[in-house]
């Protein structure tokens, strides 16, 4: 198997766990074994993907030592050798560092960590050392996949065409759902209990006796760590949280600037960050826009309502973060938006073909003697050719959720992310027809439905 469709195999295999995992309980005696296929099969398909992206710039990039690899393909040049070339190929983490590099990819440390973080756990399985919290691993790796995703979708060109057939983006949308939500209120209240213990350390500052005051009433015989917002050595522990056998991560509430971290905040930051050193508040705001993106496109109803309700209870935190990062969430919702857009685009041309072309033996073989299988339509003239039923009632309502949601919040992102979706939807659709000599013919039809900036209008106007 080619390293391109051995990696695609493994990656789907991993994502198809995911969502079983994510349906069972984790006392359940399948739960421990369904996680640790999920690390081997998406440890081995990032490295071979990415293995495979730098064979694209280089095949040579691959190699361990590649002066040995030289040196052993001109001995089989001289000596005429019908012997293989062998040489081990780079290592797990030394393909990631190189496709970074050679693509120029900007990363954040957060995703950074998780890909470090899948490696140590996927090592930590070889070694039999490694054991589960209870939905953390599920956890990281469900927010690392979308991002390894854009990786494989801008520089693998059939990376999203192979998602689409086998469903892929809609099942990681699906288990994202259900980590988002719950994510975005942890991660909110801790930036909250940050700015408040930010603010308390202006303060004290500000009066050298209090400050003093402070330090002095230290419990004595005490355990005390240190502050990831202070960094004073002034966090009284309640309780640890033991992350693997190397790792653990304190509770307990700092007595200088009052961060508070409780099991929730540890389980959280141990999923992005494996530790709490060198945590800035700039990186809990990227946690929370990983997390803002996906409540804002959730579009089931009875959870629609408890996401308006949370982010209106929010909306100064969470505007001031999408004003601030407006390009990169409407960037990442656009990708998962445009699977809506694409649902109903699909369902056009499904209704058009049928109505005007596959019944039409004439109209088929005619389209084939002239070599024309492509249909192209504005969105407009495909709307003109349905019905509404419930069918279409469904993907028209979840659009308008999250439509009103944006247009509520930010109505700048709300235009760009609109602009972002001018774009053509493509879909195939077989059909036959019968030959002169009464052999069946297939043929696949290719429907182009271009939205342009011209139809946008038209576009909020059809799903308002």
């Amino acid at each position: 198997m080619e390293l391109l469709d051995n990696g695609l195999d493994s990656l789907k295999k991993a994502v198809y766990r995911l969502k079983e995992v994510s349906e069972i309980a984790e006392t359940s005696p399948k739960y421990e074994y369904m996680l640790k296929e999920i690390i081997i099969n998406l440890h081995h398909s990032t490295e071979t993907l990415f293995k495979y992206l730098i064979h694209i710039k280089s095949p040579y990039l691959i190699y361990e030592d590649l002066n040995k690899f030289f040196k052993q393909s001109i001995e089989k040049k001289i000596n005429n050798s019908e012997k293989n070339v062998k040489s081990n190929t780079i290592q797990f983490m030394d393909a990631i560092n190189c496709v970074i590099t050679i693509y120029d990819i900007d990363i954040e440390k957060i995703f950074y960590n998780k890909i470090i973080m899948l490696n140590e756990n996927r090592n930590a399985l070889t070694h039999y050392t490694f054991s589960f919290k209870p939905k953390e691993t599920e956890n990281y790796i469900a927010l690392l996949l979308p991002e390894l995703f854009k990786i494989y979708g801008k520089y693998i060109p059939t990376f999203d065409t192979f998602a689409e057939t086998n469903n892929l983006y809609e099942d990681i949308e699906k288990i994202r759902e259900k980590i988002d939500e719950r994510g975005l209120e942890i991660i909110l209240a801790f930036i909250k209990k940050w700015d408040d213990a930010e603010a308390n350390m202006v303060i004290l500052d500000q009066n050298p006796k209090n400050k003093g005051t402070v330090f002095n009433n230290r419990k004595k015989g005490a355990t005390y760590s240190l502050c990831p917002c202070c960094n004073e050595n002034m966090i009284y522990l309640t309780s640890t949280y033991i992350t693997n056998s190397k790792e653990e991560l304190y509770i307990g509430k700092c007595e200088y600037c009052g961060l508070e971290i409780t099991l929730d905040d540890a389980k959280l930051l141990a999923a992005q960050f494996q530790s709490y050193s060198n945590i800035e508040r700039k990186d809990l705001e990227q946690v929370l826009k990983s997390y803002l993106s996906g409540c804002l496109l959730t579009f089931e109803e009875k959870d629609s309502e408890k996401v308006n309700g949370f982010i209106k209870k929010n909306i100064g935190i969470i505007s001031g973060i999408i004003s601030k990062n407006r390009e990169d969430i409407v960037e990442d919702m656009k990708n998962r938006y445009q699977y809506l857009m694409d649902d109903i685009c699909t369902q056009m041309a499904e209704d058009y073909f049928m109505k005007n072309i596959y019944f039409n033996n004439d109209i088929v073989e005619q389209s084939v003697k002239d070599d024309d299988l492509e249909i192209k339509l504005s969105f407009l003239e495909a709307s003109e050719n349905i019905e509404l039923d419930e069918r279409y009632e469904e993907m028209i309502k979840r659009i308008r959720i999250i439509t009103e949601r944006m247009k509520a919040i930010d109505y700048k992102a709300y235009e760009m992310l609109l602009n972002k979706l001018a774009t053509t939807y493509l879909s195939y659709h077989p059909g036959m027809y019968m030959s002169w000599d009464q052999n069946q013919v297939d043929v696949e039809f290719t429907f182009c439905i271009n939205i342009t900036g011209d139809d946008l209008e038209s576009v909020i106007k059809f799903i308002s």
